[in-house]
């Protein structure tokens, strides 16, 4: 009997200690495969971090040379400089720091190979496209302070490249958090073959570590997609004025254009110039003509009456209106109701004959049809506009 205790006891004894070989060798497996997910999650999360970061101060780099190209003090064009200099660097520091690793940002280790190929090889090319825009500002920053002015190519070449890089960013993230939802997935298989402790590890895991990264990833997204939406709105609205640019334009009359000819509705076109521009920044003096082109332009907006209709700065002094199904009687009528509400502004101006600022239309309506182009509405409601000019200004033709 004695005998066949001690053999339960020993052969219990060899299952408890058989399971808690089992336990301790599952708690090993899982501290050693929770030690590399929670690495390779932090890793994740860093570079997310700084590849949001280094969206942002793209973005930043936009907006920075479109003021260092409008500046005309030379004070703030060399602290413009300074800062496009110094966010060069930074973005290159983080950059480096991705590709060899920081002790610092919690980045170690090699570089996956899906990462490597989107940084190095095409179609992504993030290296590639980040010493573009590197070059595009230094080019732009390199400029004598004479060159400046909003229609430099340099500044072109940096929007450009500006969007092409943040394009690549936003693939970037995508595939780095692919990778982070991959490992989650790892961990999920584990959790099948794991105890209670081990379980609860994850579960502690979850709580302090996950659900921290992942509201930081999800804040970083949330600002990533605010100033991808500012970014959108100021590539689509005019610095000055705060109405919509020539691009703007461009995209509203293509797609009005479209729509009249399957409505077969009339469209009318609005050319607006400020009459004697120059002469009244020559005497006046530049901050005075902003002042003058902002008003105008709240003027035009205010006074056009119907949603539909769409008010933009076509460039320096000119406005563009789009009335889209309006004939040319209504479209005279809308000019005129302009012309006079800009007159009553009463901004001083030394050359008028009116003693005020006032505004030259040139009016064209179009039926547009199969085939046709809407720059043939724009180049009539031009040359009425150089009618308006030639007899007199403060005037309307059509």
């Amino acid at each position: 009997m004695d005998s066949m205790k001690k053999a339960s006891v020993r052969t219990l004894t060899a299952k408890y200690i058989v399971a808690l070989s089992l336990i301790a060798i599952l708690a090993l497996t899982t501290f050693v495969t929770l030690r590399q997910l929670i690495i390779g999650e932090q890793a994740s999360a860093a570079i997310i971090n700084i590849s949001g970061r280094q969206r942002m101060l793209t973005q930043k780099g936009v907006l920075l040379s479109f003021q260092l190209a409008v500046s005309v003090d030379p004070a703030e064009r060399t602290r413009l400089r300074t800062e496009l200099i110094a966010l060069v660097k930074s973005m290159q520091e983080a950059h480096f720091a991705i590709i060899y690793g920081s002790s610092e940002l919690g980045l170690s280790g090699p570089l996956s190979a899906e990462i490597r190929q989107m940084l190095f090889e095409p179609p992504v090319a993030l290296d590639l496209k980040l010493r573009r825009y590197f070059t595009a500002l230094t080019a732009l920053v390199a400029l004598q302070d004479n060159d400046y002015t909003i229609y430099i190519p340099q500044l072109s070449v940096v929007v450009s490249t500006a969007e092409e890089l943040i394009t690549a960013q936003d693939i970037s993230v995508g595939q780095r958090q692919k990778e982070s939802e991959a490992r989650v997935k790892k961990l999920q298989t584990l959790e099948t073959y794991v105890v209670l402790l081990t379980l609860l590890v994850l579960v502690l895991e979850a709580l302090f570590i996950f659900r921290p990264a992942a509201r930081a990833i999800k804040r970083e997204q949330e600002q990533l997609a605010t100033a991808n939406a500012e970014l959108q709105w100021l590539s689509h609205q005019d610095w000055l004025t705060g109405i919509d640019n020539r691009r703007s334009f461009d995209e509203f009359m293509d797609r009005m254009w479209r729509q009249a000819i399957r409505n077969t509705e009339p469209m009318s076109l609005l050319m607006v110039d400020i009459d004697y521009f120059k002469l009244y920044n020559d005497r006046y003096g530049h901050q005075a003509g902003d002042d003058c082109l902002r008003r105008v332009a709240g003027a035009l907006r205010d006074q056009v009456g119907r949603a539909v209709d769409f008010v933009a700065r076509y460039g320096g002094e000119e406005f563009a209106i789009i009335l889209p199904f309006t004939d040319l009687p209504g479209a005279l009528n809308v000019a005129e109701r302009l012309r006079a509400a800009v007159e009553g502004l009463e901004i001083e101006h030394w050359r008028s004959d009116k003693g005020v600022v006032t505004v030259s239309m040139g009016v064209a309506t179009a039926m547009p049809g199969q085939g046709s182009d809407p720059q043939e509405l724009i180049l009539v409601a031009d040359k009425a506009l150089y009618r308006a000019k030639e007899k007199g200004r403060n005037r309307i033709e059509g």
